[in-house]
C-alpha cells in the first residue's frame, strides 16, 4: 500500500494546472514505514492565488526544484505495482497521468500498473451525509500532532495513512512494551 497526495498550482487539469509537490508514504502490516517518495517540482506555469494560500508553495519557491520528467521514473518505480491510497482519487490520478502523459508517451496511465482505493468513497460510505475533507476525518478519528499551517503532499500523505488505517479498522495488533 501507497499512501500519496499532490499539491498543484490550481483545480483544473484541462486548464493547464500542473503539480507542485508530489508525496507519499509506504505502509506495511498496516502500519507507515519510512519508505517514501517526495519532490518539489517547478510547474513551468503560474501559481492560482488560492492554491498558493493552501499550500504556501510559490515559484520563487519552485523555480530550482526538478520538471515532472526528471522524477517521473523514480516515481513510477517507486509504486508500479502497489495499491495507490488517495483522497479524492480522481483529482491526483488526473493530474499525475497528465504528467505522466506530457513526460513520455510511452509511459503508463497509473491505472495500468496500480490498484487505486479512494480514502473519500471509502469514508462517504462509512460516514454518509457528514464531511468527510481530510481534516474532518483527521479530526473525527482524533488524528494529531501535525502542523496544518499549509497543506503539503508528503504531509497530508501521513495524515491520510494514520485515517486509512482507522478507516479499514484502526489498529490491527497492539504491541506492550
Amino acid at each position: 500500500l501507497i499512501v500519496l497526495d499532490t499539491e498543484t498550482t490550481g483545480l483544473e487539469v484541462d486548464q493547464g494546472h500542473r503539480i507542485v509537490e508530489v508525496g507519499a508514504v509506504m505502509l506495511a502490516d498496516r502500519r507507515k514505514t519510512d519508505q517514501h517518495f517526495h519532490s518539489y517540482l517547478n510547474p513551468e506555469r503560474s501559481i492560482d492565488e488560492e492554491a498558493e494560500k493552501v499550500h504556501g508553495l510559490s515559484m520563487e519557491k519552485l523555480l530550482n526544484e526538478p520538471h515532472f520528467s526528471e522524477i517521473a521514473e523514480s516515481f513510477l518505480e517507486f509504486v508500479e505495482g502497489s495499491i495507490l491510497v488517495i483522497h479524492n482519487a480522481p483529482f491526483d490520478l488526473a493530474f499525475l497521468n497528465a504528467e505522466l502523459k506530457r513526460a513520455s508517451s510511452k509511459f503508463p496511465a497509473l491505472e495500468e500498473i496500480c490498484d487505486i482505493e479512494d480514502t473519500l468513497l471509502m469514508a462517504r460510505n462509512k460516514f454518509p451525509g457528514q464531511r468527510n475533507s481530510l481534516d474532518a476525518l483527521a479530526n473525527r478519528f482524533e488524528i494529531s500532532g501535525y502542523d496544518r499551517s499549509f497543506h503539503g503532499a508528503l504531509l497530508d500523505a501521513n495524515i491520510l495513512a494514520d485515517v486509512y488505517i482507522h478507516l479499514t479498522g484502526g489498529q490491527s495488533k497492539f504491541e506492550f512494551i
